[in-house]
């Protein structure tokens, strides 16, 4: 059963910091029109899909797969996204209040890009809550202009127009954690689900299993403005390798491509057909730029590649790393993440402070221009 927002985090009725997880959500419920809602919502999100007549095709696209994809929900079960998000959430506010005392209670909102509950319903409630700073943490540890910068651009954009941040401060302290690639959390998270998940192969093959790292694919035109996407993806794997010792061979491979345009490849099917023509027949998939089951891993990685694909190509092995879910090295790693962006008095990451070279959109403009004026409050503050 998915717990209620407002529950999760500490039971206090008064809270000190607000921790506002940003993701893009999913379907509100698996019925046909809340799948079509959805896919609606995101074939519109310029920051992610660019094609001519979007405002025509977007809305034809979507009805169209909303069926499909319907099914495959009904396949596994349902959308756990959010369910795994509040239980997060639950889990990192419950060690903050251990880890932060001062900054205490701290209380976990659900934030998300196409579906409820969104920015406008969480800061309703934080206002409610009586919150009195916020923290807005991607739930994507590589930053994407198609994920996290999405999420920021419509954030922005209720702040800027309907809160009026630009021209009043807001009542609450807010900062931004937009990144974590490098952090414990993901690293040493995944360098021991991965021990785990090599330890149950026989030994015999073990030595010779590739680690295919996993990650959803961007179009190559949002690679060639100077997304900051796919070198932090590369940058987690090296820092997972790393921690391994190196002991199996790996490989960056991507996921997930959508429409007719080029995306960043190799795409894992690609990628495992080529290894099986090279004579390699033993694979462990490793979600490494996920960090909750939900449908890219329960069907695609599960069922398109474990099952339909295997059978087609006749590999002999493909186990899936879980994703983080709720790893206690996870939970604790990102309460830590938090604490000392607390601690530091950051309002935004010194990337945050620019645009991608490419960029010229509006949107982003503003969601700078906000991220500033924040920054500007905060200082004011410590002064």
């Amino acid at each position: 059963m998915t717990e209620n927002p407002s529950k999760s985090g500490s039971n206090s009725d008064s809270v000190n910091t607000a921790i506002l997880m940003m993701n893009m959500g999913g379907p509100e419920s698996e019925k046909v029109e809340d799948v079509h809602k959805f896919l609606l919502a995101l074939f519109k999100d310029r920051d992610i899909i660019k094609m001519p007549f979007q405002d025509y095709l977007g809305p034809l696209i979507s009805k169209r797969r909303a069926p499909n994809l319907k099914a495959k929900f009904d396949e596994i079960g349902g959308d756990p996204l959010r369910t795994w998000t509040e239980r997060q959430g639950k889990g990192i506010t419950e060690a903050l209040d251990k880890k932060s005392p001062s900054t205490a209670p701290h209380k976990a909102y659900t934030c998300f890009r196409y579906s409820k509950p969104d920015i406008a319903h969480s800061v309703e409630q934080l206002e409610k809550d009586g919150a009195k700073r916020v923290i807005l943490l991607s739930k994507y540890p590589q930053y994407s202009c198609s994920t996290t910068g999405s999420n920021l651009n419509d954030i922005s954009r209720y702040c800027v127009e309907v809160k009026g941040h630009l021209d009043n401060n807001p009542p609450q302290r807010w900062s931004l954690i937009d990144r974590w690639p490098m952090s414990r959390a993901i690293v040493d998270t995944y360098a021991n689900l991965i021990e785990t998940e090599l330890a149950k192969l026989p030994e015999s093959i073990r030595a010779e299993t590739i680690l295919l790292f996993s990650a959803h694919s961007i179009p190559i035109w949002m690679v060639e403005r100077g997304d900051d996407y796919t070198g932090e993806v590369g940058g987690t794997v090296q820092a997972v390798m790393n921690k391994l010792g190196r002991k199996n061979p790996y490989s960056l491979v991507w996921q997930s491509k959508v429409g007719p345009v080029a995306w960043q490849g190799p795409q894992i099917e690609k990628a495992l057909e080529g290894y099986v023509n090279n004579g390699f027949k033993h694979f462990v998939v490793v979600p490494i730029a996920f960090v909750n089951e939900h449908i890219e891993t329960l069907h695609e990685l599960d069922i398109e590649y474990a099952k339909d694909l295997k059978e087609k190509l006749k590999f002999e092995t493909f186990s899936r790393v879980p994703a983080a879910n709720d790893h206690p090295i996870f939970l604790e790693g990102l309460a830590d993440l938090i604490k000392e962006h607390i601690e530091k008095g950051e309002t935004i990451s010194a990337q945050m402070t620019r645009r991608c070279p490419g960029c010229t959109k509006p949107n982003c403009k503003r969601t700078r221009e906000w991220l500033k004026r924040l920054d500007e409050i905060n200082k004011d503050l410590a002064d």
